[in-house]
């Protein structure tokens, strides 16, 4: 089984929405997933299931600035402070349009997993 949610929801985070197609090359073991956004923008998640305790790393590459988002930065601390926030009665910290967005790119990857080097439509 490919674990695909965790980047996806990074990726949705740092790029909104839009995703209307994605393209898997690779195996489940190492594989990268192109995104391709209504707007012309694209997103591109690497997947390495060997990379020992960095699964969630993340490049993100702007006009502006290259940066990583490491399992071990801030990133993630406030996203579990968020998340028992929301267990406690709080406020929910992203919005159901985003949720609903990551289930649709996730449920993409999961089929061009199924047939790599075809773009799947979103």
């Amino acid at each position: 089984d490919v674990e695909v949610i965790h980047p996806v929801e990074i990726c949705q985070t740092l790029m909104g929405p839009g995703a209307v197609r994605c393209l898997v090359i690779g195996d489940k073991d190492c594989m990268t997933a192109l995104l391709d956004y209504a707007d012309g923008r694209r997103a591109t998640i690497c997947f390495d299931t060997g990379c020992h305790g960095m699964k969630y790393t993340a490049v993100v590459n702007t006009k502006e600035d290259r940066r990583m988002v490491f399992a071990n930065s801030a990133f993630f601390p406030r996203m579990i402070d968020s998340a028992i926030s929301f267990f406690k009665g709080g406020v929910i910290p992203v919005d159901a349009q985003s949720t609903l967005d990551a289930m649709r790119i996730h449920d993409g990857l999961l089929k061009a997993v199924q047939a790599p080097g075809s773009w799947i439509d979103l």
